[in-house]
């Protein structure tokens, strides 16, 4: 008797640098019967899971799930965010502080709304694991609202994303880049 399929729900933000470790690591699920794939995002990243279901190179196709969810390249645009900078620390500190403003630009309104809409899929879905991209703020939220845990999976380095909240700005000065 072969068993019913766990669901594995992955969930990110639709842009490449973002999703495409997302989706190296569900394309290679989706070649495990044990599994049945499913990714969550913006409508714009169903057009990729659909390349990746037509590509002959997975077993079992992947199920998209769209939500309506801000894009970060519409959060840089509507802050004007400038990330590259003029040498030196007071220079980087601006940066960082514009690159903070674009990623975390929400309006309160479009911050409730993916926030229901993830939570809504993660209730409806109840996957065995769930796998958050570490900057797809709402899908933590939401989980964490319904008591799930979660995976944490995208290109960036745990450095990279604790080191801001390190005390006295330690990331800077303290530890190797």
């Amino acid at each position: 008797m072969a068993s019913t399929p766990l669901p594995i729900l992955f969930a990110t933000s639709s842009e490449f640098g973002q999703a495409n470790v997302i989706l190296a690591v569900a394309q290679e699920l989706a070649n495990d019967p044990r599994f049945s794939v499913h990714v969550l995002s913006h409508q714009k990243l169903e057009g990729r899971v659909a390349e990746i279901n037509s590509s002959g190179k997975i077993k079992s196709p992947i199920t998209f799930h769209a939500v309506e969810v801000p894009r970060l390249e519409e959060l840089f645009r509507r802050h004007f965010v400038h990330i590259q900078h003029r040498p030196g620390f007071p220079w980087g500190v601006t940066g960082h502080t514009n690159l903070i403003n674009g990623v975390l630009g929400f309006e309160t309104s479009e911050y409730i709304t993916a926030y229901l809409a993830c939570r809504k899929e993660f209730e409806k879905l109840r996957p065995a694991a769930l796998v958050l991209d570490p900057i797809f703020w709402f899908g933590h939220d939401a989980a964490r609202s319904l008591g799930m845990s979660y995976i944490t999976l995208g290109p960036s380095s745990p450095k990279d994303l604790a080191g801001p909240t390190l005390p006295k700005k330690a990331i800077y000065w303290k530890y190797p880049l």
